[in-house]
C-alpha cells in the first residue's frame, strides 16, 4: 500500500509588532500628509506670475525639505523670463522692411495666442522675407510726365478726398512735382494758366490737412499720389498765399482791363449827358408845359426828377384825334421840334449812346475790383517779402505805376460824376441808376418821334 502523506505544515508565526513611532518621524510624516507639492502653473506661466501680486522679478522661496521615503517632488517650472508668447524673432538690422501695422492684444491669458510659441525663422525664411518686403529707394531717371500712381488706400486723408484730388490732377498735362514746383517758385515757366490755378484752389490743403501732413513723421513711399501731392504742398511755406499771388498776377491785366472799360464808360456817359443840347430842349418843353398844365393847383416846378420823366406817357391829351389822342410826351416832343425847327430824324438816343454802356457797369461791382487789385498787390507784396521770387520781381516792376494811374482816373470819374448827380438834382443816386434813366428816357423820345413819322407818311399816302 502508498505510504501515508507527509502531515501539514504549521502556519507561520505573525510578525512582531512595529516598534512606538518617535515624536519626530511622526511630525515630518503628518507634514508631508498634509503639504503635499503644490501643482504645476498653467502651461507658459510660473506660479509666481499666476499670483496677482506677486512681483515676477523677486526670486522664488525654497522649497521644504523632503521627508525620508517621500517621493521626488517634480522639477520646478520655468522661469517667467524664458517664456515667449510670441515667435522670437531676431532684431532687423540692415535693409528697410515694409512694416505692418497692426492692432495688439494687450492680455493674451486664456486666447488662443497663449499656447503659440513659434520656432524661430531659420537663415532660408529670413532671407525669403527680406527679398519679398524690402523697401529699396527708386533710383529713376526724372522724366516728364505724369507720375505713376501708388497704389493702396489713403490713411491721411478721406477716401472721396483723394478721389477729388487725383481726378483734378489728371487735367494737368505736367506731373505733380511739376506743380508743386511752379507752386514754389512763381511758375517762371508760365506752365499754370488761371483755370488750372482755379482746379489748384480746390485741391489747396486746409489748415487740418497742413497740420496731418506736417507731422507725419513715416515713410512717404507708403503715401499714395493725393497724399503725397497734399504732403508736398503742406510744406510750401506760406502755399495758400503763393496759389493767390499767382491766380492775381494772371487775372491782373483783365482785371485793370475791366476797371479801365467802366470808368472810360462813365466818363464818355457823363460827356454826352452834359453837351446834349437835344436833352436840354426836351427838358425845358417838359417843364414849360407841365408848369402851365399845373398852374394853380400844384405851383410852378424849378426842375424835376429823372423819375417822373417816365410818367410823361401816362398823361393823355382829351382833344379826340384819328389816332385815338396823344400822351403829354408826344406833344412835348412835337412843341420842341416846332420850335427849334428839330429834325425828327436827330435820334436823342444817338446823342446818349453812351449811357447804355455806362448803365451795365454796376458802381459796387466796379468799386469791388478795384479793391481786389489792391489788395492782391498788397498779398504779393508779402509773398515776396518772406521769399525770394524772382518770378514776381518782374511783374512788381510796372505794378505800382498802373495801380496809381488807375487810382486817379478813378477819383477824376468818380468827382464829375458827383458833378454831374448834382447838376441833375439827383445827389446820392448810384451812376447805374442815373444812366438807365436818361437812356430809357431817350429811347421814348425816339419811340415817339418815330411814331408820328409813321402817322404822317400814312397820311401822306392817302
Amino acid at each position: 500500500p502508498p505510504p501515508p502523506p507527509p502531515p501539514p505544515l504549521p502556519p507561520p508565526p505573525p510578525p512582531p509588532p512595529p516598534p512606538p513611532p518617535s515624536l519626530s518621524s511622526t511630525s515630518m510624516s503628518a507634514a508631508s500628509a498634509v503639504r503635499p507639492p503644490p501643482p504645476p502653473p498653467p502651461s507658459g506661466m510660473s506660479a509666481s506670475a499666476s499670483m496677482p501680486n506677486a512681483n515676477v522679478s523677486s526670486p522664488a522661496p525654497p522649497p521644504p525639505p523632503r521627508a525620508p521615503g517621500a517621493p521626488i517632488p517634480p522639477p520646478p517650472p520655468p522661469s517667467f523670463r524664458s517664456v515667449s508668447l510670441a515667435p522670437r524673432l531676431p532684431v532687423q538690422e540692415g535693409p528697410k522692411l515694409r512694416k505692418i501695422y497692426w492692432d495688439k492684444i494687450p492680455v493674451v491669458r486664456n486666447t488662443w495666442w497663449q499656447d503659440i510659441n513659434g520656432d524661430e525663422l531659420s537663415s532660408a525664411e529670413i532671407e525669403s522675407i527680406v527679398k519679398s518686403f524690402e523697401i529699396k529707394a527708386a533710383v529713376t531717371a526724372p522724366t516728364k510726365g505724369k507720375e505713376q500712381q501708388v497704389l493702396g488706400m489713403p490713411t491721411l486723408i478721406p477716401v472721396p478726398r483723394s478721389n477729388n484730388i487725383n481726378i483734378m490732377l489728371k487735367r494737368f498735362p505736367v506731373s505733380a512735382n511739376e506743380i508743386v514746383r511752379a507752386i514754389a517758385t512763381g511758375d517762371p515757366n508760365g506752365d499754370l494758366s488761371l483755370e488750372r490755378l482755379a482746379v489748384l484752389l480746390q485741391c489747396e490743403p486746409s489748415d487740418e490737412e497742413i497740420s496731418i501732413m506736417r507731422h507725419f513723421t513715416g515713410d512717404t513711399s507708403t503715401l499714395t499720389s493725393s497724399e503725397r501731392f497734399l504732403f508736398d504742398l503742406a510744406n510750401i511755406e506760406h502755399c495758400a498765399d503763393k496759389i493767390t499771388a499767382l491766380v492775381y498776377a494772371r487775372q491782373f491785366p483783365e482785371l485793370i482791363k475791366e476797371v479801365h472799360a467802366g470808368l472810360s464808360a462813365y466818363d464818355k456817359a457823363i460827356t454826352q449827358i452834359q453837351q446834349s443840347s437835344g436833352l436840354r430842349r426836351v427838358l425845358d418843353g417838359v417843364l414849360r408845359v407841365g408848369n402851365f398844365l399845373n398852374q394853380g393847383s400844384r405851383g410852378a416846378a424849378n426842375g424835376i426828377t429823372l423819375d417822373s420823366l417816365h410818367k410823361l406817357n401816362d398823361v393823355r391829351t382829351t382833344a379826340p384825334t384819328s389816332t385815338g389822342g396823344k400822351t403829354m410826351l408826344d406833344f412835348v416832343l412835337e412843341l420842341v421840334d416846332a420850335r427849334y425847327a428839330t429834325d425828327a430824324n436827330n435820334a436823342l438816343s444817338s446823342e446818349l449812346s453812351a449811357c447804355q454802356d455806362a448803365s451795365r457797369v454796376a458802381r459796387a461791382e466796379l468799386e469791388g475790383v478795384i479793391r481786389k487789385l489792391v489788395n492782391g498787390a498788397r498779398n504779393i507784396r508779402k509773398v515776396t517779402e518772406t521769399s525770394s521770387i524772382e518770378a514776381f520781381d518782374a511783374f512788381l516792376l510796372d505794378l505800382d505805376a498802373q495801380l496809381e494811374a488807375m487810382a486817379v482816373e478813378a477819383k477824376r470819374v468818380d468827382d464829375a460824376f458827383t458833378s454831374l448827380a448834382e447838376y441833375c438834382g439827383e445827389s446820392g443816386r448810384t451812376p447805374e441808376d442815373v444812366f438807365t434813366s436818361l437812356w430809357t428816357f431817350a429811347r421814348a423820345c425816339d419811340a415817339s418821334r418815330d411814331a408820328r413819322k409813321f402817322r404822317q407818311s400814312k397820311m401822306s399816302n392817302q
